[in-house]
């Protein structure tokens, strides 16, 4: 059936909810969200609403057309807040989804007059959809949260990671068989909650995670923001090695595994650069040949003068946005089996490694200058028949359409 009504861009109302902040889009959920969504804008009348971890008196924030409105939940922040002093996830709380209080009046007005309602992993869906049950809702899956979970409490007590298993379980298959459509990011994902959840297969649509286009190109700029880095950290290096990543726990245990790697012995002068929110933790030590920037507004001056990308990720799900960003900007790069998953490479574009061979194949880069240039040329010619965000965005348009106009 299709649609004749020539003013439905106008008319159409989608709302987003999303149980973390989408702004800044600086780590994997609010880049999907922020790059699936800003595409769609001239299509549809978007409202986006963010639940805010830590200040109740944010109301709103914008980047360029894309506008969140912001909402607290006192008790929810209350009780995740040892889970955060933990370091584990605390997604879970949501099954408790009565003791939240009441759903905030601006939201409950957005959710009143949306065609659809879009929410960002299952988390919120209960809460939501208890109240409004006649709303079509489509439920966005970065992860296989019950897997996830498996994996961020490998190392807990069992009997906390057996009632947290559970309580996952037990939310994610009520809000995954409840929702009129589910989006994976991966047909390994797909697989999984049709085995996990009984889901008919014909209920999920895979919306692959998509990656921002950088071209690596030496400049001016770049040699100074070299020159820059070097008189921060205090190492006159010659090669730079790059890990971007956030405070989720799988960066977390790649930072560990860096850091180690850090204080091996190295035929060349050596950096470890690591950016994004998952060196918050840590100093910069003047002279030591790891440097940590924090969370930065835009990563794309340090991806253009890194010579090398470490992807030494050990667990996570879905599909991993850093290693397709290193693709895109030509850095030659190592990940693991499990960095890569989601992306099926026949052409060998970049080197999957053991942990145990990372040291190994870093110091193989390091002083292969013609292997570097090959990955280099193999990783942009891979990024370029893959899809990015403006051909992905389109896919997802196809989705929501079959949703609000053809139901």
């Amino acid at each position: 059936m299709k649609n004749t009504n020539k003013f439905y861009k106008y008319t159409k109302k989608i709302l987003t909810i999303s149980h973390y902040p989408i702004l800044p889009p600086t780590y994997g959920g609010p880049i999907r969200i922020y790059n699936l969504y800003v595409n769609l804008i001239k299509y549809y009348k978007f409202k986006n609403f963010s639940l805010s971890l830590k200040n109740p008196f944010l109301k709103s924030k914008s980047l360029n057309t894309f506008n969140v409105n912001f909402f607290f939940l006192p008790i929810y922040s209350l009780i995740a807040f040892p889970f955060w002093l933990m370091k584990l996830s605390y997604g879970f709380i949501f099954s408790f989804y009565k003791i939240l209080g009441k759903i905030p009046e601006n939201l409950k007005k957005a959710i009143y007059s949306a065609d659809l309602i879009i929410i960002e992993e299952p988390y919120l869906f209960n809460w939501i959809y208890k109240i409004f049950p006649n709303k079509k809702y489509l439920i966005d899956c970065q992860n296989v949260e019950y897997d996830l979970v498996q994996q961020n409490y490998k190392y807990v007590n069992p009997i906390l990671k057996k009632l947290v298993s559970y309580l996952i379980f037990k939310m994610e298959k009520y809000a995954l068989q409840n929702a009129d459509k589910i989006t994976a990011v991966s047909e390994n994902d797909k697989k999984r909650l049709v085995k996990l959840y009984k889901i008919n297969s014909q209920k999920i649509d895979v919306i692959k995670n998509g990656f921002t286009m950088y071209k690596k190109v030496e400049n001016i700029v770049s040699k100074n923001f070299k020159k820059i880095l070097k008189q921060k950290s205090g190492i006159d290096f010659e090669y730079l090695v790059i890990f971007v990543g956030s405070e989720h726990k799988p960066n977390k245990d790649a930072l560990k595994i860096i850091i180690n790697l850090a204080k091996m012995p190295y035929k060349e002068n050596v950096l470890f650069l690591i950016v994004g929110g998952v060196g918050n933790q840590n100093n910069n030590v003047y002279g030591q040949n790891i440097y940590y920037t924090g969370v930065v507004k835009d990563v794309n001056p340090y991806m253009q003068i890194a010579d090398i990308a470490i992807n030494p990720i050990i667990s996570g799900s879905g599909t991993n946005i850093k290693l397709l960003e290193y693709l895109s900007s030509g850095i030659p790069t190592i990940t693991t089996k499990k960095g890569a998953r989601g992306i099926n490479d026949m052409n060998l574009s970049f080197i999957v490694s053991t942990i145990n061979n990372f040291y190994l194949n870093i110091n193989i880069l390091l002083t292969d200058e013609k292997l570097r240039k090959t990955l280099s040329i193999k990783a942009m010619n891979l990024a370029s028949r893959l899809d990015n965000w403006q051909k992905i965005s389109k896919k997802m348009k196809l989705v929501i359409d079959k949703i609000i106009l053809w139901q």
